[in-house]
């Protein structure tokens, strides 16, 4: 209250118990368990401006964290979306990357700021997760050109989850320079980045990528088979019918061999999704012709 701050120590000896105190004007805010030690659950009810002045002026994280994630919920009202973008730049790196999560609920009059913001965050945080996430934010929420350059730069990141994230976004903005440098990763030795190559080539890939997915299943453990499979069985829906061929030997050996029954059910669901292609084509050329008896027609087009 008038920029200073007052503390009043109170003893709960109840289940239900009253506190009033006399001021000689409303304060600014009231922060009960201004020191975050007690084991409780608060139901607070705070008004926008009181969780931005929280937000800016309570010392604490679990202060900060509290008025953000409250402030989310109204980040249309302007108070409220003011407080996302400050937290854009919070000192602490999980608040940040809450704050990137919470930029997609702002208004349009914020985009401008938004992708200013991220586009400092992906090239320069200290986290590499707050850069990485800012990529991918950046990603699934912007078209712009000039945003090309940020993501080749990051490529080159000292992290693979960033320069995984960048590799992503580059194919999705230019996918033959995606594909271009994804082949530059094909053997790097980290198997996450690894994973984002599959994931490259099942969204533009072809036949000729397909020895790398049979080396790379060589190397697969585990876990690690149910992220394979699913990509790999997505990437072979593109390819022709003697690389399903091949892929569907890689897919039974999953299916019959891993010890995890989840695992072994990823390798059965990539056959299964394949076999469903072939009968949906099936049925789908089925009533092309049926179609066309129906009208009579002896066709060239019936007869292909």
């Amino acid at each position: 209250m008038d920029g200073k701050k007052e503390r009043k120590h109170v003893w709960v000896n109840n289940a239900t118990e009253d506190f009033s105190f006399s001021f000689p004007h409303k304060p600014d805010f009231v922060n009960v368990d201004a020191e975050k030690s007690l084991l409780c659950i608060k139901d607070e009810k705070m008004s926008v401006a009181e969780r931005a002045f929280q937000y800016k002026n309570c010392p604490l994280y679990a202060d900060r964290l509290e008025a953000l994630k409250e402030c989310s919920a109204f980040a249309s009202i302007p108070e409220a979306g003011n407080v996302i973008i400050s937290a854009l730049n919070d000192k602490s790196s999980d608040i940040r990357e809450r704050a990137i999560g919470m930029t997609e609920k702002l208004p349009v009059e914020y985009k401008n700021t938004v992708k200013e913001k991220l586009v400092g965050l992906a090239k320069s945080d200290v986290k590499s997760s707050v850069r990485a996430l800012a990529i991918h934010e950046l990603a699934n929420n912007f078209s712009d050109d000039d945003l090309t350059p940020v993501y080749r730069q990051s490529v080159n990141d000292k992290s693979y989850s960033v320069a995984g994230a960048s590799l992503s976004a580059l194919a999705k903005k230019d996918e033959k320079e995606g594909m271009k440098i994804a082949k530059q990763f094909e053997t790097e030795k980290s198997l996450d980045m690894l994973l984002t190559v599959t994931q490259i080539y099942s969204a533009h890939g072809s036949d000729e990528n397909h020895p790398f997915f049979v080396n790379l299943s060589q190397k697969m453990r585990g876990w690690d088979n149910v992220s394979f499979a699913t990509t790999y069985t997505e990437f072979l829906k593109k390819c022709s019918d003697d690389t399903i061929n091949a892929g569907i030997k890689i897919l039974e050996k999953i299916a019959r061999t891993e010890d995890n029954r989840w695992v072994r059910y990823f390798g059965q669901k990539g056959i299964k999704d394949l076999a469903q292609m072939y009968s949906d084509r099936e049925q789908k050329i089925a009533d092309q012709i049926s179609m066309l008896k129906a009208k009579q027609n002896n066709s060239p087009e019936l007869k292909t």
